[in-house]
């Protein structure tokens, strides 16, 4: 296996234990339940593939306790002494010990790995496993390198159980090696991360692969899916422990021997699935049910594809279906326009593009959704544990999905199998109650990854609107270190309440270092004057940085008042010139000096005008600068101009700035008793930022030549 570290892209769904053949039954009676396959489709058991591991060594019909063709990841050697079966569980065993005779770059360490004798093509795969507590990794995989046209590999999951920044982290990737027509490896990793060490207790870990989808689950739940492209060889199935130096580290002696122990592997091939049977007629009350939930999905261009039509579903239960689906394109980010109003006018120019090459420049994302409706009239006790007798449409979706009831309204009982950011809204669109609990989805949701990191953006957006109902799922999401806490703190800046404002104030010397960083996002990013206190305390802290001007911009916003103390100090060694110039205006309002409006809006005109010619081509209103400019010459509070002057002649963003340039020169050029010249030359000598300092010593220049 060749890992490769992605960003975190995380994905997270919901998946619904099904019943499983009687020979599996009875094995997992004795042991665990597991979760098994998903409830989508009916399963048949995979004999050569499923193993409880209850005898007293491995069974030789179905394993190598080696890897025939690979001698381990250097500098660890596959051995089979390192392969045990004891105590119904499979054990691979890493030490530190030198082999002698071992094959050249094999030394101070020996591992494990155990390869299936048989390949398969698709299916249900699930192991029961606890990965080994230190660098070395605990690994389960499926590859072929035997075909000379096809080489690929499913990782199901690499765990570096003890390695830091690791223990916490599941890795998921597929690889292609070679095809018929490519000869390049690539991959596509991702990650999974949980609020626990993995390599504390059992966890159960599945893959679910056919022609069309790949995904991948943690403890029942969808946490990754992929469309198939590449991966419909045959492979091996296999478990291994391989030393990974440059991504795990090579592990250290005194944790060793360590042990990835296996209690289970179970493995079913998809069998066709029957066609439920039509129920009944739809109502006109059917319809209008039908017409709530169209008036919310056509607003995202949703389509209906399917239905609305009653299936029968185990017990006798009428369930109303109907499936809609999506098309998403966004502009990729290499082509993305910075202005809001450029990427509108970019957009809608690409969409008028024929697909095949619309996609040069944006990305397609494909979502559906299926509803069902069941009639409370009918049905008075339908409730959420109905879920798992809905049929899921395994087609696959570039957005994860789960299943879901998203409670009661408007006379049914309703459910979904959608993006889980998409049922969430529903639920609250709809104004349905005693359903899922959609913050708890939301909170599971930041963890997703999918395309376009869809889920974990909108279960933010969501979680955000809740406002204080919001709270007692932050503090679950700290005491159990949820990996997003971060981002689930600060998104409460959507909400004014009272009650969210003092949460955040309190929480602000949190000894939890992401707390605190969120805290201090969601409060920036709303300023309130009850946080006043704070933001004096941030700015402080931040003089020197590179923080000082949001603080600033925060303060004012807030009305809080600066201590002019500390506007002494950033005016005397600014980091940039824009904190410079906030700091002198807002000193100045303190000594009751303010500057004058008509200056500032001189300023903006000219800047505004700048970005005018970038949009329009060359085309701006000159006759405004120029006005703007001898509104600038005119005034007699040269102070202030001169700051004015400076900001302009060094002005960076992206638009034409020559135009901001040529008229902050003028204005310091112009300055009585060489005041514009002065300023330049201070803070020359103390502006600390060096782009800036290029462009004041640039500036200098240019105004000494004119002497």
């Amino acid at each position: 296996m060749r890992p490769r570290i992605a960003l975190m892209t995380l994905v997270l769904s919901f998946c619904l234990a099904c019943g499983v053949s009687a020979g599996v039954e009875r094995a997992a009676a004795r042991k665990d339940q597991g979760f098994g396959p998903p409830s989508h489709a009916k399963w048949a058991p995979l004999p050569d593939f499923t193993d409880e591991f209850e005898g007293k060594r491995l069974d030789p019909a179905k394993w190598h306790d080696h890897n025939p063709q690979w001698k381990g990841r250097q500098p660890a050697l596959f051995r089979p002494s390192n392969v045990r079966v004891e105590g119904g569980k499979l054990h691979l065993t890493m030490r530190a010990e030198d082999v002698p005779g071992a094959p050249d770059g094999y030394h101070t360490f020996t591992s494990a790995a155990v390869k299936s004798k048989a390949t398969v093509r698709y299916g249900y795969f699930e192991i029961k496993a606890r990965p080994m507590a230190s660098r070395g990794s605990s690994a389960f995989w499926f590859y072929n390198s035997r075909d000379p046209k096809w080489w690929t590999e499913i990782d199901v999951f690499e765990i570096g159980g003890g390695a830091p920044k690791h223990k916490r982290t599941l890795h998921m990737n597929v690889h292609v090696f070679r095809t018929p027509t490519e000869k390049r490896h690539w991959s596509k990793a991702g990650q999974h991360k949980v609020a626990f060490d993995l390599a504390d207790s059992y966890h159960v870990y599945g893959l679910e692969w056919d022609k069309d989808r790949i995904a991948f689950y943690f403890d029942g739940v969808v946490v990754r899916t992929l469309k198939n492209t590449h991966w419909r060889q045959p492979l091996h199935l296999n478990f291994d422990s391989e030393t990974m130096p440059d991504w795990f580290g090579l592990p250290e002696k005194k944790n060793l021997p360590s042990t990835f122990s296996i209690a289970y592997v179970r493995s079913w091939k998809r069998m066709e699935p029957a066609a439920p049977a039509a129920e009944r007629p739809v109502s006109e009350a059917d319809r209008r049910a039908v017409g709530r939930l169209a008036a919310v999905l056509e607003v995202s261009k949703y389509e209906r594809i399917a239905g609305p039509a009653y299936l029968r579903l185990a017990g006798g239960v009428a369930a109303l279906t109907v499936t809609y689906r999506q098309e998403h394109w966004l502009v990729k980010d290499r082509f993305a326009r910075q202005s809001a109003r450029d990427g509108v006018a970019q957009r809608k120019r690409f969409m008028q593009l024929p697909p095949a090459e619309r996609l040069q420049y944006m990305d397609r994302f494909r979502s559906h959704i299926q509803v069902w409706l069941v009639p409370l009239a009918k049905h008075p006790d339908a409730g959420p544990d109905l879920k798992v007798q809905m049929p899921l449409d395994p087609t696959y979706c570039e957005h994860v999905q789960e299943a879901a009831c998203m409670g009661r309204g408007h006379g049914y009982a309703w459910f979904a199998y959608a993006p889980l950011s998409t049922w969430a809204h529903l639920a609250v669109r709809l104004d349905l109650a005693g359903g899922d609990d959609f913050l708890v989805a939301c909170v599971r949701g930041m963890l997703a990854e999918d395309a376009g990191r869809r889920a974990a953006n909108t279960c933010l957006y969501l979680f955000g609107r809740a406002g204080p109902q919001a709270l007692p799922y932050v503090e679950k999401a700290i005491a159990d270190r949820h990996p997003e806490r971060q981002s689930l703190v600060w998104i409460l800046y959507q909400s004014d309440d009272p009650a969210v404002v003092r949460w955040l104030i309190a929480h602000a010397h949190a000894s939890d270092a992401e707390v605190a960083a969120g805290v201090r996002l969601a409060l920036r990013a709303n300023p309130t004057p009850e946080a006043g206190p704070l933001y004096v305390k941030w700015l402080q802290d931040s003089i020197g940085g590179d923080g000082t001007v949001f603080w600033l911009t925060t303060c004012q916003k807030a009305d809080v008042t600066v201590p002019m103390r500390l506007l002494r100090r950033i005016m005397a060694s600014p980091a940039h010139l824009r904190e410079y110039a906030m700091a002198f205006r807002m000193a100045r309002a303190q000594e009751q000096r303010p500057v004058p409006e008509a200056l500032l809006k001189a300023q903006e005109r000219i800047i505004h005008e700048s970005f005018a010619f970038t949009r329009q081509k060359g085309e701006y209103d000159r006759a405004a600068v120029e006005q703007a400019t001898r509104t600038l010459l005119a005034s007699d509070d040269h102070e202030a101009v001169a700051v004015i002057g400076v900001r302009l002649a060094t002005y960076s963003n992206k638009c034409q700035t020559e135009i901001p340039h040529r008229a902050g020169r003028t204005v310091l050029r112009h300055l009585p008793d060489g005041r514009g010249r002065q300023l330049v030359e201070q803070l020359r000598r103390t502006c600390r930022n060096a782009f800036d300092r290029e462009m004041l010593d640039a500036l200098a220049k240019t105004l000494a030549d004119d002497l």
